[in-house]
């Protein structure tokens, strides 16, 4: 009797705990709730820009403090992994500067192995600012040995927008338009991890991305696995453009994407580009947004290219060549790819009257299907915030951050997580397959992504390789009874793709 009570005490404890850590739920491993509000000025506006997960697990937050009269500060607030701050970092969590101007931000913030930090954003008066880049010590202590006493202009100008990637060896890529008063053109320089320009990148450290008469803005700038480095950027030939740049890892430009390394988005002409994320197998996936003005929609497009730079016509449901989140007021702002290859979606769904809204999350296959073993529950329906940034931490969580609503109060940071596990294995191989829901308990539905007329065998193999099923796909989503399986994990193969399907 008595082992009998205990175990229905364990269940009672653990049905709980296995609902609340479902995909999409708050992690409330993370401050209790799973958010976390930071004001940095005591009552100021404080705005929340960039966001990074150190090695050690800790995340960054960096924007603006707002200093009063004294204009606004860059700053960088560190949480420890459970959402509280880690007071080693400038005695309470919070690091600023006063640059001695009126305005200034950090719009970028990373972390190098060896846990010092630096930070990146526009100094000075609108329009005639510069380009600062600081490190601070573990401590948070401003570091004094990188570039100019601390201080590192890269560039002497802030123009409408910046990329910035510290790379895996410690080195970091920042790149800025440039004008020379005639044309505006993009300028990638590669920096060693002591803040010294790396002489062996583009030319003497410098590289130049030339993909039109103008390119005033930088959206995105990812880099590979292999080094190679792409830019999602608008340029101006006849008329604004948006485009994609790839460059080899020494700077140069990649001549097997695109025209001569310079491939344009000619699909969804009138959407802004808003994230980039980029495939292991060098596929790019773009989130693009228009607002149409009459039914007051905000229209948000994802849309998949090749390797090499061509549009993808077979993404998305139904192979219409992109995926519609169909959400009239989503203001979507993160694209992310996990290692499984599903994609993610980051924004909020705005208050068309303030502007404000709350978290949305979405996850689709690899193929573009929407996959439904993620159900959001929005920790921020009580509260609403501006989103900025989404990033996938290395267990798999999610970290989402913005900063709270004006019309609510003085703004502060905002930063949740959210539950999100990553299958270990690629959903597919090929590109061909994906399956939902995944785990299942029964029925999975096969999602066969080029499908056609000619039915596809497969087989369904144990982890030892036995062959435990066999059939046919005959359509492109086909159903398949695992109920005489055992509770476990299995691979269905299928042509040349194979796809993990775990059993409950």
């Amino acid at each position: 009797m008595k082992a009998t009570y205990i175990l229905l005490t364990t269940l009672l404890i653990l049905i709980p705990a296995a609902l609340f850590s479902q995909d999409g739920h708050a992690d409330t491993s993370f401050s209790s709730d799973g958010i976390v509000k930071t004001d940095l000025s005591g009552g100021g506006s404080d705005f929340a820009f960039a966001l990074a997960q150190m090695q050690d697990g800790k995340i960054l937050a960096a924007g603006r403090l707002d200093g009063g009269s004294s204009g606004s500060f860059p700053a960088i607030v560190q949480y420890n992994a459970d959402g509280s701050l880690s007071l080693a970092f400038g005695g309470d969590g919070i690091v600023s500067r006063d640059v001695g101007s009126d305005f200034g931000v950090y719009t970028h913030v990373g972390a190098q192995a060896d846990g010092k930090v630096i930070a990146a954003g526009p100094v000075g008066p609108f329009g005639s600012g510069i380009l600062l880049v600081n490190r601070y010590l573990p401590n948070g202590d401003l570091d004094t040995s990188f570039g100019n006493n601390g201080d590192l202009i890269p560039f002497n100008s802030a123009n409408e927008s910046s990329a910035f990637v510290i790379l895996d060896n410690d080195s970091f890529l920042i790149a800025n338009p440039v004008s020379d008063g005639s044309s505006t053109v993009i300028h990638l320089k590669k920096f060693l991890p002591d803040g010294t320009l790396d002489a062996s990148f583009g030319d003497n450290g410098t590289a130049l991305v030339e993909n039109g008469n103008q390119s005033n803005t930088i959206y995105a700038m990812e880099v590979m696995a292999n080094g190679n480095i792409v830019m999602a950027a608008r340029i101006q030939t006849t008329g604004y453009q948006n485009s994609l740049a790839r460059l080899l890892p020494d700077g140069s430009k990649d001549s097997s994407f695109g025209t001569n390394g310079i491939a344009i988005i000619t699909e969804f002409t009138d959407y802004d580009l808003q994230s980039m994320a980029v495939y292991d197998d060098g596929r790019i996936a773009l989130l693009q947004n228009s607002y149409d003005v009459p039914t007051e929609t905000e229209l948000n497009r994802i849309t998949r290219y090749t390797a090499d730079g061509v549009f993808d016509s077979t993404f998305g449901t139904g192979g219409q060549g992109f995926i519609d989140p169909n959400k009239q007021f989503l203001g979507a702002s993160t694209l992310l790819i996990q290692p499984d290859q599903r994609i993610l979606l980051y924004g909020v769904l705005h208050d068309p009257l303030e502007g404000g809204g709350y978290t949305f999350i979405k996850r689709y296959h690899a193929n573009g299907g929407t996959d439904s073993s993620f159900n959001l529950i929005s920790i921020t329906e009580e509260g609403e915030y501006f989103s900025e940034k989404m990033l996938l931490q290395d267990d798999g969580k999610l970290v989402c951050m913005g900063f709270s609503a004006w019309y609510n109060g003085s703004e502060d940071f905002i930063v949740e997580r959210y539950n999100n596990t990553p299958l270990g294995v690629p959903e597919f191989e090929s590109g061909r397959l994906s399956a939902y829901p995944n785990p299942t308990r029964n029925v999975v539905t096969i999602v066969s992504e080029f499908f056609n007329s000619t039915e596809m065998s497969y087989q369904i193999n144990d982890t030892a390789g036995k062959v435990l099923m066999n059939g046919n796909l005959q359509s492109d989503h086909t159903e398949i009874d695992l109920s005489a399986l055992q509770t476990g994990m299995y691979f269905l193969k299928a042509g040349n793709s194979t796809l993990r399907l775990v059993k409950e």
